[in-house]
């Protein structure tokens, strides 16, 4: 379904009538269709670039591909983006990390629950994955519910929090990580704390400086 502006669209004929309005949303989740299919709604949307102003999508269920986050890196304006449930999620969560999360200016809010585990190379993890998105200016939520992310992954998305270069990202849904000891839990809120203890101590201490001053 897609929804513009003040309109909701349910055929082609009404889709390319209302171009001259603002596209909100478009979920495209649990899509069946051919390469070629894929590609002329990749090409629609290339050469309505300028019209086509996406805030939301959803591709739930579907498989990534380099074309797709070229897509991705097309829709300049996307705050809101649902990829649950992915396929193939980890084998190309590092390009997605890398050549989408960490340049978008927008992005806000990820979601990968039940994001695929099995195919990460070698030399890849939810851990590299979260160490990647810590360029995000823009990133505030992360939902990696049921993602089996582990003892590190959980360290490292700990970290991603701490670092991350919008500053923001202060809403994260874990459950279901694959962590079966507290003290992961633990150690996870620990590093937290400190980091938002040091923050504080530093707000404050700017605040002093600038009465003194």
């Amino acid at each position: 379904w897609i929804v513009l502006k003040d309109k909701f669209l349910n055929s082609e004929e009404n889709v390319n009538s209302g171009l001259n309005s603002t596209l909100v949303t478009l979920s495209l989740s649990y899509v069946e269709a051919s390469k070629s299919e894929w590609q002329n709604v990749r090409t629609f949307f290339e050469d309505n670039r300028k019209k086509v102003t996406l805030e939301q999508f959803s591709w739930n269920g579907n498989k990534i591909s380099s074309h797709f986050i070229i897509f991705l890196k097309n829709m300049k304006r996307i705050r809101r983006l649902f990829l649950n449930n992915c396929p193939n999620f980890s084998q190309y969560s590092s390009s997605l990390a890398t050549n989408f999360i960490s340049k978008s200016e927008t992005l806000s809010e990820l979601y990968i629950e039940k994001a695929d585990s099995s195919s990460f190379p070698e030399d890849s993890s939810f851990s590299t994955f979260f160490k990647k998105c810590r360029n995000s200016t823009s990133l505030r939520l992360l939902n990696v519910r049921h993602c089996n992310i582990g003892s590190e992954g959980l360290v490292s998305l700990a970290n991603l929090i701490v670092k991350c270069q919008s500053g923001k990202l202060n809403q994260v849904a874990f459950d279901g990580c694959g962590c079966e000891a507290l003290d992961d839990i633990y150690n996870f809120v620990e590093i937290c704390q400190n980091f938002y203890r040091s923050a504080n101590k530093k707000s404050k201490k700017s605040k002093k400086n600038k009465s003194d001053t």
